[in-house]
């Protein structure tokens, strides 16, 4: 079923950033892809970083900071690349569905790092390793 017959807003977001590296679409996603995984998990990496570091451990606050972490990123990372986006009246509803998978994955990697607990002490062991 593909996103257009199921009602879900089809963006072509990551080709269109891929057009910088490669003209050919295969090429395209072949780049992007893999470099948005990788943003993906630096990303990750600062927002867990970031939240040991200010003390959120607790459950509650792990998902409140993680839906507002990942909602802001949303935003800014959508005004960002918008020109980018083919200009149609699908402009805002391709925002609204960037913003609410970036919601998701603060929402998702708060719950991760919560069910981790305060034991594994994840931020001291980024902490280390970025310090200088």
């Amino acid at each position: 079923m593909g996103a257009k017959s199921a009602g879900i807003v089809q963006s072509h977001l990551l080709w269109t950033i891929g057009n910088y590296f490669s003209k050919s679409p295969t090429k395209a996603k072949a780049t992007v892809i893999p470099l948005h995984f990788i943003a993906g998990v630096v990303h990750a990496f600062l927002y867990a970083l970031l939240w040991f570091r200010f003390g959120f451990e607790n459950f509650g606050t792990m998902v409140a900071i993680g839906l507002l972490t990942g909602t802001l990123h949303g935003i800014a990372i959508s005004f960002t690349l918008l020109p980018m986006v083919e200009r149609s009246r699908q402009g805002f509803n391709v925002v609204g569905t960037h913003v609410a998978a970036h919601a998701a994955f603060g929402v998702a990697l708060a719950i991760a790092l919560a069910m981790m607990g305060p034991s594994v002490d994840l931020g001291q062991n980024i902490a280390m390793v970025v310090s200088p």
